[in-house]
């Protein structure tokens, strides 16, 4: 601010000297010595504004990138302080969280160089309308007068351009998806598959056109007022010129008072649209910032609460008439369930796809909340405990888990980053999940990038895993927290072949031993020594017990079990 006040601060005392210099030259018999020292002092002065101008860069690089940096921090903690995750299926928070990134990243770069802009202006108007209040009033009437409707016009074209992003950006979402299926490995392959590239390509490019012409519109709106504002200002200044000019030939006003004035004119004029324009785009910039604080605030607001400290399991984990659906609108996907997980013993969920057993597990771990009932752990509502406390108690491995795109050692010790980085812990880890030979395998261990979009700290090549393997890893960042009261494995054994998974289930006994377990599989073979099956069907409890009990029971399990098994049986000939 300080560098955008001394840059539009020079150009009057400039413009004075230039005056003073023409009209010594103009009387003749100057001395040659002040004809030099107001030449010189007019252009050193000009050349220190345009210096400043060229500081304030620097100095809004500084601030742009500390603000930038500080915003998107910001922005990505306040999307990991809601409690679960259902906001982020909800098209309208992405819409809201695609305007709070805009205003995060963009606003912060145009803000720093708005202000210096505008400071810049507010001075150079400032230094002017004195010279201009002083010998031609009539003059700096004209231009204000010109100025203000311009303003109120510029006022709402920003109004509207802030509208316009605002709509444009569920288009630009469906955009940066179909954009981001280019450049993703697995849709691409599928992509050529079944050639969709041209179909997606389409719509893609159908989703940006509509963001971009609605807002090259608004642009050709604030083009027409622009131009509209420079005519105006056009007309003022040439009636203007023409009287100073005939002031000149009647004597009443010096040569060097036209140049002072025509200086004046072009300076105020000038700095008057740069402002308008500054505070157009100020008012956008600021009300897209707006969306970024009030997105960062709402979070904040949704902060979870609760008590600080929770217990180990000592005696089970309930359910109690829990009922779960997506939206107010939308089926239920549970209903009325009621069980109890005993704690230290293996329990097993069982159903059709469809049936909810992921879905109950999403509510274990609160990544969405009941819509009726309770989940009580040892008698304590879950609800009613900070949910990083009660995570802090768990660890599994999703159905959907994540293949980081980092190193071998990152993707295991990231399951408890208290130890991340630690070597030993995670190959105690890998053991366990039996994929330390594999790691072991890689091109450089620990260290090798399980990427191969990505290179190595070393610049080596990055490797990439089979299904299985990732399986494995993802399994050895569940057993980072071998003090888990509740392990949750849902679908452990996918993509893993017959002797993997036989001997994945025998070491997820021997590893679970004293803790509960709640896994989720089709394959029926892997859960039979549970302690506990329970049989979801439509959301609700259907079946529950040992393996004996329910195929003695002839329920839907029993039908489930011998469906799978009748493959395995001998052919009778």
């Amino acid at each position: 601010m300080v560098l955008g006040v001394c840059s539009g601060a020079t150009a009057a005392p400039a413009a004075w000297l230039t005056q003073r210099l023409v009209d010594e030259l103009s009387a003749g018999g100057a001395p040659p010595g002040q004809v030099a020292l107001l030449a010189g002092g007019a252009a050193l002065l000009a050349g220190a504004g345009r210096a400043a101008l060229h500081l304030t860069g620097i100095a809004d690089a500084k601030v742009e990138a500390r603000v930038r940096v500080d915003t998107a921090r910001t922005l990505a903690s306040a999307c990991g302080r809601p409690v679960g995750t259902g906001f982020l299926d909800d098209p309208a928070e992405q819409d809201r969280m695609l305007m709070a990134a805009r205003g995060a990243h963009e606003a912060p770069v145009m803000l720093a160089d708005s202000v210096t802009t505008a400071v810049a202006a507010i001075t150079g108007i400032a230094a002017f309308v004195f010279v201009l209040a002083r010998s031609w009033p009539w003059m700096l009437a004209a231009l204000l007068a010109t100025a203000v409707p311009v303003a109120l016009v510029q006022r709402r074209l920003s109004r509207q351009m802030v509208r316009t992003t605002e709509r444009a950006v569920a288009s630009y979402r469906w955009s940066d998806y179909y954009a981001a299926l280019f450049t993703a490995p697995a849709p691409a392959r599928e992509m050529r598959l079944y050639g969709t590239q041209r179909l997606l390509a389409d719509r893609m490019s159908a989703h940006l056109a509509t963001a971009l012409h609605a807002e090259a519109r608004q642009r050709q709106r604030n083009a027409a007022g622009q131009i509209g504002f420079t005519l105006a200002n056009a007309t003022v200044a040439a009636v203007g010129s023409v009287t100073v000019a005939l002031a000149v030939v009647r004597g009443d006003v010096t040569v060097g008072g036209l140049v002072l004035f025509a200086a004046a004119v072009t300076a105020v004029q000038g700095n008057l649209a740069s402002l308008i324009v500054t505070a157009g785009q100020l008012v956008v910039n600021l009300r897209v910032f707006g969306r970024f604080l009030e997105f960062v605030s709402t979070a904040e607001r949704s902060a979870p609460g609760g008590a600080d400290r929770l217990g180990p399991l000592r005696d089970a984990v309930e359910l109690r008439d829990v009922w779960f659906r997506y939206g107010p609108d939308r089926p239920w996907v549970l209903r009325g369930v009621t069980l109890r997980l005993a704690a230290g013993q293996t329990h097993a969920l069982v159903g059709v796809n469809g049936a909810g057993k992921s879905t109950l597990v999403s509510l274990l771990l609160r990544f969405y909340e009941p819509s009726r009932g309770r989940i009580l752990w040892d008698g304590v509502d879950i609800a009613t405990v900070a949910p990083e406390r009660l995570r802090e108690r768990m660890a599994g491995v999703l159905q959907d888990h994540v293949a980081y795109e980092l190193t071998a050692l990152e993707n295991v010790t990231l399951g408890d980053v208290r130890r991340l980085g630690d070597r030993t812990a995670a190959a105690d880890a890998a053991e366990r999940a039996r994929v330390l030979p594999t790691v072991e395998r890689l091109p450089a261990g620990w260290d090798t990038m399980l990427s191969t979009r990505r290179a190595g700290d070393d610049g080596a090549d990055g490797v990439t895993l089979s299904g299985g393997q990732w399986q494995r890893l993802a399994l050895a960042r569940a057993m980072m927290r071998a003090d888990a009261d509740l392990l949750v494995l849902d679908e452990p054994n996918a993509g893993l072949d017959p002797l993997a998974e036989h001997r994945l289930h025998t070491d997820l006994m021997r590893f679970g031993v004293g803790r509960t377990r709640l896994l989720i599989s089709h394959r029926l073979g892997a859960l039979r020594s549970a302690d506990h099956i329970v049989v979801l069907d439509a959301g609700s409890v259907c079946e529950s017990g040992t393996h004996a009990e329910l195929m003695a029971a002839g329920g839907l399990y029993r039908d489930l079990f011998t469906v799978q098994a009748e493959p395995y049986q001998p052919v009778r000939r």
